[in-house]
């Protein structure tokens, strides 16, 4: 099975542009991710005092590790597959990759509240990035799925 294939699942359903649901004062803010659903709720929990910090440092680091191996894995695939596809197959398999890494740049900026001032604004920033960087993740996986799925159209 194809690993980029099967990331969808991980960051929730993907929206182009023109379909992505826009908050609304009723609505608030769109969902998290299932994925980050964990660190959403660790996060939270440790800025008003709910959480030991080591507990939300556990919950982070197993974010932070799983999105290590999954660039990993990307990356491995966009060298494996991609070529083989095409060249716009290997540019989303790129983006992809690109938002992997703006997400675990996210992280290190949360990481920072583990620093001895325990700054809230470090968790803040780091969350924001983050979901800049999984509705980057989301774009770039649904133009890989759509690339993928014109190419097995072609071939059948």
């Amino acid at each position: 099975m194809d690993y980029l294939a099967s990331l969808a699942d991980s960051f929730g359903s993907a929206y182009t542009p023109e379909e992505k649901p826009q908050p609304s004062e009723e609505q608030g803010t769109p969902p998290v991710p299932a994925f980050y659903m964990a660190l959403y709720e660790a996060t939270e929990a440790v800025a008003i005092g709910d959480l030991a910090v080591e507990d939300w440092m556990a919950v982070w680091h197993r974010v932070v590790q799983t999105l290590e191996a999954m660039s990993e894995q990307i990356a491995y695939q966009v060298e494996k597959v991609g070529r083989s596809l095409g060249e716009e197959t290997l540019e989303a398999g790129e983006l992809l990759l690109a938002g992997v890494e703006e997400a675990l740049d996210a992280l290190e900026v949360m990481g920072n509240y583990l620093d001895p001032e325990r700054n809230t604004e470090h968790l803040t920033k780091g969350w924001e990035d983050l979901m800049e960087a999984s509705e980057a993740i989301a774009r770039a996986m649904a133009e890989y799925q759509r690339l993928r799925k014109m190419i097995a159209e072609t071939t059948t």
